[in-house]
């Protein structure tokens, strides 16, 4: 089994809807936007989940949620009370705000909606690889091609946000070949990972670790993405075109002597 491949997309700040590649001609497991804005956005025709974590004497540091337009689960995990801080309690955080990095600049359209309001790991995040976030989504078809986004955007940290991303959907713990990623760089993005589901797990997991004290990884948004095999009638028509555009290449040119 190949691979899968991680990249990482940056999105224009004006015409951001059109360029994130969000469509509803796709085929979707998954659709969340994150953090405590109130606000769900549609993008493109595809119907996001909302999901704000509690506060207060209600935080925890697990959710297990399903996605009621598409289907797929999603499994949230910190630490909790196992962190690198002993007395302290690495829940699931939320917040918002269009001003914080004057998210104008970075976004327009529903995107712009997505990018406003977020979830994190809490606690006093350390630069020893010690506390961890993990996002979990299940209900895939082992063998299946899918494509992971987590989607981001500058927070307005001068010091950078820096975070160590693993991937795993094949069965194989991958690593961002640029890690660190640092959120904090500039603009609107997304990381992307495609892969073939392996048949021993039915899920795609991403786990990430803060570089940095204190600048734990914010996530605005996330989709998983069935990608479609080729049809044996697309298969076959390409091919017919490409044979036909080699024979008519070969051909003789034939010359009039009027």
């Amino acid at each position: 089994m190949r691979a899968g491949t991680i990249s990482v997309v940056n999105l224009p700040a004006t015409g951001t809807d059109a360029a994130s590649g969000i469509s509803s001609a796709n085929t979707y497991l998954d659709a969340w936007d994150f953090g405590n804005n109130g606000t769900t956005p549609t993008i493109n025709g595809v119907p996001f989940t909302h999901y704000s974590p509690p506060a207060g004497t209600s935080a925890t540091n697990y959710a297990f949620l399903t996605d009621p337009n598409f289907g797929g689960t999603l499994t949230l995990q910190t630490p909790g009370a196992n962190g690198p801080v002993a007395g302290t309690t690495y829940n699931l955080g939320r917040t918002s705000s269009a001003t914080q990095g004057n998210l104008a600049a970075q976004a327009d359209g529903n995107m712009n909606t997505l990018l406003t309001d977020l979830i994190y790991e809490t606690g006093p995040v350390d630069n020893t690889m010690q506390d961890w976030f993990l996002m979990d989504f299940g209900g895939l078809t082992a063998g299946d091609q899918y494509s992971l986004r987590i989607y981001y955007r500058y927070w307005g940290n001068s010091s950078g946000r820096l975070q160590d991303f693993y991937f795993d959907g094949e069965g194989t713990e991958q690593a961002y070949s640029s890690n660190p990623l640092d959120e904090d760089a500039g603009g609107a993005h997304y990381i992307e990972y495609d892969f073939t589901a392996a048949s021993t797990i039915a899920s795609v997991s991403i786990t990430n670790a803060a570089t940095i004290g204190n600048e734990s990884m914010m996530v605005y948004g996330a989709t998983v993405q069935e990608i479609p095999e080729p049809t044996v009638a697309g298969v076959l028509a390409v091919g017919g075109l490409l044979l036909g555009l080699r024979y008519w290449r070969r051909a003789p040119r034939r010359t009039s002597n009027t």
